[in-house]
């Protein structure tokens, strides 16, 4: 049994610093260790953040329900604003409309969640999984080489461990250099994060 439990690393990621912002949290179970559900995921429940008592208030809800349904939690890192949410939603809606596919109409205000790009402090993750026949160097070398890149500087402000490996939270950077140096490693510039698991 493994137990991945973040909160601690991710609680200093999350900024409040204007009204209406929010972090986007889903507990989803996944096909990979449920394999009798229908689809690649299964959303168990979603949770907009709101501070960081919000989260450690709804804490050890989130834990119980990956432990009753063999879920994961994940945190998206990039904030989201309600007033920038508005507008894409109403589009995504009448879209839905246009089409006749009313089947997730109680979904779009998660689907705009998930797609919205639009922030001032960016985060991204480059997913460090152990890749079979490939040299796995530890987290601190990734952060030395990353320091020399566009712009120059400390990029990575957290390490989220993961099942296989880890994820570096970083800041934007030039990844041309990167990804010719490690092709294996993907750059995600609007993923989450694991918050928690329990595997059985």
């Amino acid at each position: 049994m493994t137990i991945v439990d973040n909160f601690d690393l991710i609680k200093p990621l999350l900024k409040f610093e204007t009204e209406g912002v929010f972090y986007f949290l889903q507990i989803l179970q996944r096909k990979k260790e449920n394999p009798n559900i229908g689809s690649n995921s299964n959303v168990i429940s979603t949770y907009y953040i709101k501070s960081i008592n919000h989260l450690m208030n709804v804490k050890e809800e989130i834990i119980l329900l990956c432990e009753l349904y063999n879920a994961r939690a994940y945190i998206n890192l990039n904030p989201r604003k309600n007033k920038d949410l508005c507008l894409p939603m109403i589009k995504k809606l009448i879209s839905n409309i246009e089409n006749k596919d009313f089947s997730q109409i109680h979904r779009v205000f998660d689907s705009v969640c998930g797609e919205y790009k639009k922030t001032v402090d960016k985060t991204w993750i480059i997913d460090l999984d152990d890749y079979p026949g490939y040299q796995f160097l530890n987290e601190f070398d990734y952060i030395e080489y990353l320091k020399n890149l566009q712009p120059i500087g400390n990029k990575v402000k957290a390490v989220i461990p993961t099942l296989n490996g880890s994820h570096l939270i970083t800041s934007p950077f030039n990844t041309e250099e990167f990804m010719r140096d490690y092709p294996n490693f993907d750059i995600h510039k609007n993923n989450p994060t694991i918050l928690y698991f329990k595997t059985k």
